[in-house]
């Protein structure tokens, strides 16, 4: 019973139960040219879910040209695999519906191991590109509800409508923070080298 306390107090702050507000986390340039900006996250789902969801938008620029992500971190007591390809369904506030795919494959095998807990929990960032279309209807209706295809099973995740305004109001506001950050300069790896 000690154990299990103790695996949910170290999990509590990975699962995010305190509000979170939108934020940029890093904007960097690589030694490639391409910029990249991530943002906070917000949790979604319940605290008894076995694989904990955050949800935050992402943007890769490489000159003029901007391309938005949608980010999951997703974090289990068991190894995470999503291959290549692999479909995250998404059901709009306004109820359409629309089918985004992973450019490249997300795997945690090893995971991290917390000592103190005994436990090792796995982690993976899968990211899937947004149309316009799709960005516009996210940061307007929010998502209501949405399902990521991995190796082993479905993950289904429903929004209430107090959540699913949340989630709008979050990822509308990160939205219009990376709009603004891609308008100043970003902090390029060579710059004073």
């Amino acid at each position: 019973m000690k154990r299990l306390f103790s695996f949910f107090i170290l999990l509590f702050p990975l699962l995010g139960f305190a509000k979170t507000t939108p934020e940029i986390l890093s904007d960097k340039i690589d030694s490639d040219g391409f910029r990249i900006i991530d943002c906070s996250r917000i949790t979604v789902g319940k605290w008894t879910d076995r694989i904990s969801t955050s949800l935050s938008l992402s943007c890769i620029q490489v000159g003029d040209s901007a391309t938005y992500y949608l980010t999951i971190k997703m974090v289990s007591a068991s190894p995470l695999n999503i291959r290549q390809g692999s479909a995250l369904v998404l059901r709009f506030g306004d109820n359409e519906v629309a089918q985004l795919s992973t450019g490249i494959e997300y795997s945690d095998n090893i995971g991290d191991y917390n000592a103190y807990a005994k436990v090792s929990y796995y982690t993976i960032y899968p990211s899937y590109q947004l149309s316009d279309y799709i960005l516009e209807k996210i940061t307007r209706f929010g998502i209501r509800k949405f399902r990521i295809e991995t190796v082993l099973k479905n993950i289904d995740r429903e929004l209430d409508n107090d959540k699913l305004k949340e989630v709008a109001i979050f990822l509308r506001e990160e939205y219009r923070l990376i709009q603004n950050q891609i308008d100043n300069k970003a902090n390029d790896i060579m710059e004073g080298f």
